[in-house]
C-alpha cells in the first residue's frame, strides 16, 4: 500500500521502499524529524530575530547568562541515559514500561537536585543581581519538567518520530504566538523566561498525549532499584561526558558576559546560535539510524562496520558544505536579520561555523562508542576536550575579545573529537573518521552506482 507522500516520489525510488522496508522507515523517520526540525528553525529565526531587536544586545546578554548557567548544570538531568534507554528498548521491548518508569524517577530526582543547585550557586556569586537570580530560578524549574522527554527516546526507539513531531510542533506554535503578544505588549525579562518555562511544561503534556495516543499509558511504568542501579552504574560515565560537554559548549559565553560585558555576550550568542541552527541534521540522521545500527550489530559486524562508515562520512560531507555556505553568507545573513545592531556577530559565525564539522562526526561517533560499551572513552575525550576549551578560553578573550572565545571553541571540538586516536580500542573510530574526510568510499560508492 502507497502512503500519500509516496505518491510524489519516482517509480524507482518506490521500487527501493517496497524492496528494502528498513529504508523506507528510516527515509520516512527523517523525513518527519527534518519537518520538525525546519519549522523549529524558521519559526526559531523569527522568533529570535524579533527578541534579539526587541531586547538589544544588553539585555540579550542577560537573558543568555542565565539560560547557560541554568544549562551548564541542567545537563545532569539527563543522567546519560538518552541513548542507553533508546538501547535497551530496541534489545528488550517486553520491560519497556520499567525501562520508562525506573528512568522517570531518576531524572525528576536529577531534576529536582538541578533547580535547587542553580538557585544556590547562583545566589552565593551574585549576590546583589536581584534580576539574574530571578531568571535562573525560572529556568531551572523547566529541567524538571524534562523529565518526560524520554516519552522522545520511546518513539526514537520505534523509529516512529511523527508523534514528537507533532508535540514539539504544537506547542512551539502556542509559545509563538505567546511570546509575540508579550513582546507586543512590552513584556519583561522575567515575563519571557516564565513564557520558556511554561512552554517546556506544554511540552511535556503534548508528549504524554502522543504516548498515550499510541496505546501506551504512562501509569504503567514502575520503578525497579536494581534496574536503577544498573542504568546508573553503565551511564555513569556518561553523565560526566555530559557535563564536561555542556561545560566545553557554554563556557564561552559565560567566560564573555564575566570578562567583557553583556554586550558582548549578546552579539557572541546570535554568533553561536545562526553556526548551530543546523545541528538538526546530524541529530535527526543519527537519532533515525541508531536503533537499525544495534540490530545490524547483531546479525554481522562487517555490515555494520561499514554502515557507520557511510554515516561518518555523510555527516562529514554535509558539514563542510554547510560551514562554506556560512562563511560566504554569514555578513548579508546577520545583517538582515539582526540590524547593524549586532554586524559584529558576522566575523564570529565565520569562526564559529567550522566547528560544527567536528560536533556533526562526534555525534555520530558517541553513538558507535555507546554501541560498543566503550562510555568511558567519551568522558576521557570530551574532558580533553573541555580542558582545553577552558584554557583557550583564558589565554585568548584577554587577547581577542570574543574572537578568542570563537577560535578556542573550533580548536577544542577538534582535539575533542579526533582524541579518540589515543586509545587502543577507540582508535579505529578516528580512522573512520579520518577517512571519512577523505570522501574516497562516499565517490566510489556513487561511481559505481552510475555504472550498473
Amino acid at each position: 500500500m502507497i502512503n500519500n507522500w509516496e505518491r510524489f516520489l519516482p517509480g524507482f525510488v518506490r521500487k527501493q521502499f517496497d524492496k528494502y522496508e528498513n529504508l523506507k522507515k528510516i527515509t520516512e523517520n527523517i523525513g518527519w524529524l527534518f519537518i520538525n526540525r525546519i519549522l523549529g528553525l524558521v519559526i526559531g529565526v523569527f522568533t529570535g530575530v524579533w527578541l534579539a531587536r526587541y531586547l538589544g544586545p544588553e539585555k540579550l546578554g542577560i537573558l543568555n547568562y542565565a539560560i547557560t548557567f541554568t544549562g551548564l548544570f541542567g545537563v545532569i538531568t539527563s543522567l546519560g541515559l538518552d541513548s542507553i534507554i533508546v538501547r535497551d528498548i530496541v534489545k528488550k521491548p517486553e520491560e519497556k514500561d520499567l525501562i520508562l518508569g525506573t528512568s522517570f524517577i531518576l531524572k525528576l530526582i536529577a531534576g529536582i537536585f538541578v533547580f535547587i543547585l542553580c538557585v544556590t550557586i547562583i545566589i552565593l556569586l551574585k549576590t546583589n543581581n536581584t534580576l539574574l537570580i530571578v531568571l535562573v530560578g525560572i529556568n531551572a524549574i523547566s529541567y524538571i519538567f524534562h523529565s518526560f522527554n524520554l516519552i522522545d527516546f520511546y518513539f526514537q526507539s520505534q523509529v516512529m518520530s511523527k508523534y514528537v513531531v507533532y508535540a514539539y510542533n504544537l506547542s512551539t506554535l502556542i509559545g509563538t504566538i505567546a511570546l509575540l503578544i508579550l513582546i507586543l505588549l512590552g513584556g519583561s525579562l522575567i515575563a519571557i523566561a516564565a513564557l520558556t518555562t511554561i512552554n517546556v511544561f506544554i511540552t511535556s503534556l503534548f508528549l504524554i498525549i502522543a504516548y498515550q495516543y499510541k496505546k501506551n499509558s504512562i501509569f504503567k511504568w514502575c520503578y525497579s532499584y536494581a534496574m536503577a542501579k544498573r542504568l546508573l552504574k553503565e551511564a555513569f560515565p556518561l553523565i560526566f561526558v555530559g557535563i564536561a560537554t555542556t561545560i566545553y559548549m557554554k563556557i564561552d559565553k559565560i567566560m564573555i558576559g564575566d570578562m567583557i560585558n553583556d554586550r558582548a555576550l549578546g552579539i557572541y550568542s546570535v554568533a553561536v546560535q545562526i553556526s548551530e541552527m543546523w545541528y538538526f541534521i546530524p541529530l535527526a540522521i543519527v537519532s533515525t539510524v541508531f536503533p537499525l545500527l544495534v540490530e545490524t550489530k547483531k546479525k554481522s559486524e562487517e555490515i555494520y562496520n561499514i554502515r557507520f562508515q557511510k554515516l561518518y562520512e555523510l555527516l562529514a560531507f554535509i558539514s563542510i558544505i554547510v560551514s562554506l555556505l556560512a562563511v560566504f553568507f554569514s555578513y548579508y545573513a546577520i545583517g538582515f536579520l539582526f540590524g547593524k545592531k549586532f554586524i559584529e556577530a558576522a566575523s564570529l559565525l565565520t569562526i564559529n561555523i567550522w566547528a560544527g564539522i567536528f560536533i556533526s562526526v562526534r555525534i555520530a561517533n558517541n553513538v558507535w562508542i555507546t554501541t560498543e560499551g566503550l562510555q568511558k572513552y567519551s568522558l576521557y575525550t570530551t574532558l580533553i576536550g573541555c580542558t582545553m576549551n577552558i584554557f583557550l578560553n583564558f589565554l585568548l578573550i584577554p587577547l581577542y575579545a570574543s574572537t578568542g572565545a570563537a577560535i578556542a571553541t573550533l580548536i577544542s571540538h577538534f582535539v575533542s573529537t579526533f582524541s579518540v586516536i589515543l586509545f587502543k580500542k577507540t582508535r579505529i573510530s578516528f580512522f573512520m573518521m579520518a577517512k571519512a574526510f577523505l570522501f574516497l568510499n562516499l565517490f566510489r560508492n556513487n561511481i559505481r552506482q552510475k555504472n550498473r
